[in-house]
């Protein structure tokens, strides 16, 4: 409206200067006037039209300074006339180019005379920080002052420059001070991560850290819990590589005598070269946190492993036994060659990892994690820590003999009464590890390690368990139907029977519990007990109490689930016969049915029972659904002749739309070597479920006042789906012709594209633009949709038609007073009294003032978080530190940005981690002819909202190098670069570069860099893809900087 109202009023003003030229007071006509008038018309015409031409160029430039005159909006008009906006535009960039290169010339000296100033705040912070870092400077004041002496007297100073750092109180540190050579403690120089480590700790809380960053490693699982700190599973991003990182307890670095020795045992440890040992790779300081990185851990718990060789049934000998215990002690020995000693050594800690052809108990390899290892640097503590390992050794064995702990303080039960039949040699052995005197036991490990394989060497096949069963010999029989009978030792004073594989005793079926019943040896025989288990435990006809022991005698039969039980022993029949089965291998599914969506997962746990008098090597196939939905826990399975089995097949269908919602009858088929052939098979039913996913393309999005956009829907579902398309806008102003088809039945994996027409109901002849903002809504299935999309609606007569009718007509009105001179003589005086009046009125119209009319009526939310502040409002503060998230561009799913959240208590920041490491890029130098100052920038503060980088913000920014004639070093700004040249140009260059690869960003096409200063010479290079850039200058002295902040495009993952 009140753009219309300032066209009415140009035009009408435009008609008075033609009036007043071309008619009298008394209303003559044109020609009577040019008769009468002569040139003193013409002459006043051309002066008219000169002063209307300065009056418009005085509005508009006083219009920039009174908000009352902006209401005209003549500057606005003037630019629509084609060839003159054009001009206009190009000397606004002139100006406003040399207003920006006069601002960052008084900007950069004011830089160089704060930085002269500012060393002795920086030294003031840091001597706070230090401070505040556990009181160390205290602790080494004499030892730095030696050091410092020495350095001067012998070598020359090195400059150490430090990150910059947010200080209390909300002060930013711009420039880091130059620092001397670090001292040295008993040799052995502390790094700096020692010295800020006991304050970073104590001011950390006690949060759940799985899924954070630390630095280049991201947590995935706790591992294990020590003295030492806390242990995690990590996954190296730089490497690639899955690692071990081990949080240490801040009471290990509270003081100078801590702190080197826990940096001589990491080192020590470090240096450590045993297949048996895990590999130290690095320890790092990073947000708050110090931690140690080692070798990932392998294999699995190495009392799981040997628990699953009984329930296996599997045969286990004695010299197998010490084998792989003596590789235990082994490695043990060979940290004892190195100074090393483990003092805290427990069967948890041991790891052992078999080897995939493995046939024999000891075929593979064990894992000690050396992270516990300690110096002990003095006789006594040496000889207290070496015989805490032979102990440490002693109980393993005992344990893994006895299938029993040993007790740790008072006199041991003697391995023999709880396993009959134990090798003299290998009771000795054990014995001796755990004699009370210290000086009974082996003299070092070393000796023990030759022990272990000597009598190994002499104890030959002898089984320890597993293998044939003897006459006379205690064991259970398990019946279950369609399975054979099982015989299981009782080797043990106490049984775990359960569903859970870390029972003594494996029932799988149905109803019985992880952990069902408990069997003990009494002084009067076997005693069962249920353990409140949900089906119950049945002894003959009575059920059984909870937790309440009943005596079992052979006449009973124990019922638990589908399975019977029987206390006998085993008869020469039974070991002589050899039970001949039509199929040699039984099997059972569990479960027989089951239900999965796309891109979740399902397990089938397949039981087998060799039930042939042989060893037999089974593999499993699966039909009935696609082979790679498909994975089996084991290739080929083993079995032993009565020996059970289980094999995991897990079936993942993928969120894709060849996963076809419906049922499948899955066939498992089992393949027998000693059978050669398929021995057994078993059918299973698996239900995929449904799911929609649609994708939708516009295009094109922008329209101009009438066009057809055409909308691609692309089925990512697994069913069939029913289209229904509408648009809308929210003023009503548009008409939307969708094309009619037969059927809106879309097949899964299949994709249509649907025309719609969409125009303006009405188009204004006269008036500005609008941009009108629609939607097209499609109801797919129970699902909607969503597209945006613009149309720019535009009059039929631009405005500038009528500014350039309004001065067509006063160019008309002096080229027919130039006429009227020629013709006629007579100069009669125009009234100016008249035209005066005619304008002044014109300009007491009213005029309305212009409102800006927004794009777009809709703003895009969809409640995923867009900034760190709706992290810390999500979450709240105390679940909101500083680390890395994951934020949404404008809320849209598919934009997702990685984005370390800083200062979340206060300000919560949004930074981009820029890679600096392996690009080398990302900095930005200072260059004399002699010295260099080079800022590298780890991170970059982006604004998520407008999408750009604030070069000025130097949160996490490292400088190195200095320069002459100052006292301090100047920090760049992000992308900008000085070369000062006493001769330029001579070859001395600034530099810059701005590196963007591994983020989802791109430089934006608006992106510009400028230069200036004496003699400057310079270019700005961007890659194809925009992903980098390299700026150089040079002069005396010329730099180059980003025009304003630097924007960015989205384009996503690379």
């Amino acid at each position: 409206m009140a753009t219309r109202r300032r066209l009415i009023l140009l035009g009408l003003l435009s008609l008075a200067v033609f009036n007043t030229g071309c008619t009298t007071s008394s209303g003559t006509t044109i020609v009577r006037n040019v008769r009468e008038n002569g040139v003193y018309y013409a002459l006043g015409a051309f002066v008219l039209a000169i002063l209307g031409f300065l009056l418009v160029v005085g509005l508009m430039a006083l219009e920039r300074k009174y908000q009352v005159l902006a209401s005209l909006g003549l500057r606005s008009l003037l630019l629509q006339i084609p060839v003159l906006g054009k001009q206009l535009g190009a000397g606004q960039q002139l100006h406003s180019a040399f207003q920006q290169g006069k601002s960052l010339k008084r900007q950069f000296n004011q830089d160089l005379q704060r930085n002269r100033s500012a060393g002795n705040k920086a030294t003031q912070a840091l001597g706070s920080v230090r401070g505040k870092a556990g009181g160390l400077l205290e602790d080494v004041a004499e030892a730095v002052t030696d050091g410092i002496e020495q350095s001067e007297a012998g070598t020359s100073d090195t400059t150490h420059v430090a990150p910059v750092a947010e200080q209390p109180g909300n002060a930013i540190t711009t420039a880091a001070t130059p620092q001397r050579r670090q001292p040295t403690i008993n040799r052995l120089p502390v790094p700096a991560e020692f010295v800020t480590a006991p304050y970073l700790l104590k001011q950390q809380h006690e949060v759940n850290i799985v899924g954070r960053r630390l630095g280049r490693y991201q947590l995935e699982a706790s591992h294990a819990q020590s003295d030492l700190g806390r242990s995690y599973h990590a996954f190296d991003l730089k490497l690639g590589r899955p690692v071990l990182l081990t949080i240490l307890n801040p009471d290990w670095t509270q003081n100078p005598q801590q702190q080197t020795a826990l940096l001589a045992q990491i080192r020590h440890c470090a240096q450590c070269d045993h297949p048996s040992l895990n590999a130290i790779y690095d320890f790092e300081l990073a947000d708050g946190y110090l931690f140690i990185v080692g070798e990932a851990v392998a294999g699995q718990p190495l009392l799981d492993y040997w628990q699953s060789w009984e329930q296996a049934g599997k045969p286990i000998g004695y010299a197998e036994l010490l084998r792989l215990v003596g590789q235990i002690v082994a490695a043990l020995a060979y940290g004892e060659s190195m100074g090393l000693h483990h003092g805290r050594l427990t069967a948890e800690q041991l790891y052992w990892e078999a080897d995939p052809a493995a046939t024999g108990f000891a075929d593979g390899r064990s894992h000690i994690h050396n992270f516990g290892y300690r110096l002990c640097e003095d006789e006594a503590t040496r000889r207290a820590c070496q015989q805490a390992d032979i102990l440490a050794c002693g109980q393993l064995l005992y344990q893994l003999v006895t299938g029993q702990p040993a007790a740790n303080e008072g006199p041991i039960t003697a391995p023999a009464e709880l396993k009959p039949g134990i090798p003299v040699d290998v009771e000795e052995i054990i014995l001796d590890a755990l004699a009370p005197d210290p000086a009974d036991r082996p003299a070092s490990m070393a000796a023990l390690a030759a022990l272990l394989r000597e009598v190994a060497d002499t104890l030959g096949d002898r089984l320890m368990s597993g293998g044939e069963l003897l006459e006379g010999e205690p064991v259970i029989r398990v019946r279950a139907t369609g399975e054979a009978d099982r015989l299981i030792r009782l080797n043990r004073d106490t049984f775990y029977i359960g569903q859970e594989r870390r029972n003594d005793l494996l029932l799988p079926g149905h109803g019985v519990a992880p952990v069902h019943a408990r069997l003990d040896r009494g002084p009067a025989g076997w005693e069962i007990s249920d353990l409140g288990s949900k089906g119950g435990t049945r002894l003959s006809d009575a059920r059984l109490l909870p937790n309440l022991p009943e005596p079992w005698l052979p006449s009973q039969t124990l019922f638990i689930g589908p399975y019977q039980l029987n206390l006998t022993t085993a008869t020469p029949q039974e070991l002589a016969a050899e039970i001949v089965v039509e199929a040699p291998i039984g099997v059972a599914l569990l479960p027989q049915a089951a239900r999965v969506l796309p891109g979740e997962r399902v397990d089938f746990q397949l039981s087998l029972v060799n039930q042939g008098n042989q060893v037999d090597h089974v593999s499993l196939t699966v039909a009935g659904v696609p082979d790679h939905w498909v994975t089996v826990s084991e290739s080929q399975l083993e079995l032993m002749p009565g020996a059970r089995g289980y094999l995991l097949v897990t079936v993942a269908p993928p969120r894709q739309s060849e996963a076809t919602a419906g049922e499948y009858a899955l066939a498992l088929n089992l393949q027998s070597a000693a059978a050669r052939g398929q021995c057994a098979s078993v059918t299973g039913l698996l239900t995929v479920g449904e799911f929609d996913q649609l994708l939708l393309d516009l295009h094109p999005e922008h329209l101009i006042n009438d066009g057809v956009s055409r909308l691609q829907v692309i089925n990512q579902g697994n069913r069939p789906v029913t289209l229904e398309l509408i648009g809308r806008d929210s003023e009503e102003a548009l008409l939307f012709t969708v094309d009619e088809r037969e059927d809106w039945r879309l097949p899964a994996g299949e994709s249509t594209t649907i025309a719609v027409n969409i125009r303006a109901q009405q188009r204004p002849f006269f008036g500005s633009q609008q941009r009108i903002p629609f939607e097209l809504l499609l109801d797919a299935n129970e699902g909607r949709h969503f597209q945006n999309g613009q149309l720019l609606l535009t009059p039929r007569l631009p405005s500038w038609v009528l500014a350039a009718a309004g001065m067509s007509v006063a160019f008309i009105c002096l080229v027919f007073g130039f006429i009227g001179n020629i013709l006629l003589s007579n100069r009669p005086v125009v009234l100016a009294a008249e035209i005066q009046a005619t304008a002044t009125a014109l300009q007491q119209l009213p005029v309305e003032t212009a409102t800006a009319d927004p794009l777009g009526s809709a703003a895009f939310n969809s409640g995923l978080p867009q900034s760190c502040r709706q992290i810390r409002q999500q979450n709240g503060s105390a679940n909101a530190p500083d680390g890395e998230y994951t934020l949404y561009v404008a809320g849209d799913v598919d934009r997702p940005v990685a984005v370390y959240c800083h200062d979340m208590a206060r300000s919560a920041r949004e930074y981009i981690t820029l890679d600096t490491a392996t690009s080398g890029g990302n900095f930005s130098t200072i260059s004399y002819p002699d010295q260099q100052l080079r800022t590298t920038y780890l991170k970059v503060r982006l604004d998520l909202q407008t999408l750009r980088i604030d070069p000025t913000d130097r949160t996490f920014a490292l400088v190195e190098g200095s320069l002459p004639s100052f006292e301090e070093e100047i920090i760049n700004d992000f992308g900008s670069a000085i070369g000062c040249s006493e001769i330029a140009p001579s070859g001395v260059f600034g530099e810059a570069n701005i590196n963007l690869v591994g983020t989802p960003f791109v430089l934006a096409e608006t992106a510009a860099f400028t230069f200036a200063g004496p003699e400057v010479d310079g270019a700005a290079t961007l890659s194809e893809d925009r992903a980098t850039a390299t700026i150089t200058v040079t002069g005396n002295c010329g730099w180059a900087v980003p025009h304003d902040q630097i924007p960015l495009a989205y384009v996503g993952a690379r």
